[in-house]
């Protein structure tokens, strides 16, 4: 994956629909063949694609597959299950097509599908964030871990939004990874106040465009963001600040979008 400031401005003009370690590469350049067109763009870039001849369609008829055996995987200390990625994807896709696919367990595959295969660290090239994407009659998208199975329907639902039809996408293959281990961005809510959905945009958003870090800078001079029911920490939150319910749906959120919190400012047990 490779982000540059074109794509960032792109990006943020997409529509926000719901919105760790990885592979080093210096070189993260992707020519595409002569029979690559426009039709194929992403943010960031994908690192490798390889063209074939026609385009997939997605239909009312289509499923979202669960290939049978693995199901959990863990990065960062968080631990997520397909399920959980194949409804963000269900609910995402519909979004974006209109069409409300149905989430099935299964090891076959009919024209217009789009499975989910959670390899289980197998792939050492993909590393924990990268996924391997083909189209052709289905979609098939493998990956070590959820993270990387989530980074592949985002490069598919941004190919549909693309389609003036929002149905079909070029057939080809897919290998796709980071180069950078942390990609993100800090929120300063200490010394300006965000609502709790705007920072749930940005968590989206984050997802959408591959993000990994956030870093929510809730302390400073002029404003604790914690609010607290410690007694020996009355009076020192904002007028305006997070309960406990509110960071817990922010940590909702961010999991649902492969999201990890680095901010240095943890919840102890004393909040």
């Amino acid at each position: 994956m490779k982000l540059n400031k074109l794509a960032v401005c792109c990006a943020l003009a997409l529509p926000v629909l719901y919105g760790c370690n990885s592979n080093d590469s210096s070189d993260n350049t992707v020519v595409p063949p002569p029979s690559v067109t426009l039709e194929f763009e992403t943010i960031p870039t994908v690192r490798n694609w390889e063209a074939t001849e026609g385009s997939y369609q997605v239909t009312a008829n289509s499923r979202i597959v669960i290939n049978p055996g693995n199901t959990e995987s863990t990065l960062a200390g968080i631990t997520t299950n397909i399920s959980d990625t194949a409804e963000k994807f269900q609910e995402t896709i519909l979004a974006v097509t209109g069409l409300n696919l149905t989430i099935e367990t299964s090891d076959t595959l009919r024209n217009g599908d789009i499975s989910l295969t959670l390899l289980g660290n197998e792939n050492d090239e993909l590393g924990p964030e990268g996924y391997k994407l083909k189209v052709g009659d289905t979609v098939e998208i493998e990956a070590n871990t959820n993270t990387g199975l989530f980074y592949g329907t985002q490069t598919i639902l941004q190919l549909l939004q693309q389609d003036d039809e929002k149905s079909r996408i070029a057939r080809g293959e897919v290998t796709d990874y980071p180069s950078l281990t942390e990609r993100g961005i800090m929120v300063d809510a200490g010394r300006k106040y965000w609502e709790v959905d705007s920072l749930k945009d940005v968590i989206r958003q984050m997802g959408w465009m591959k993000m990994n870090r956030l870093h929510l800078h809730l302390t400073e001079w002029n404003a604790f963001r914690l609010d607290s029911d410690n007694p020996e920490l009355e009076g020192l939150a904002a007028l305006r600040a997070y309960t406990r319910e509110d960071i817990a749906e922010l940590e909702a959120v961010a999991k649902l979008n492969h999201v990890c919190d680095r901010t240095g400012n943890r919840y102890s047990g004393t909040w």
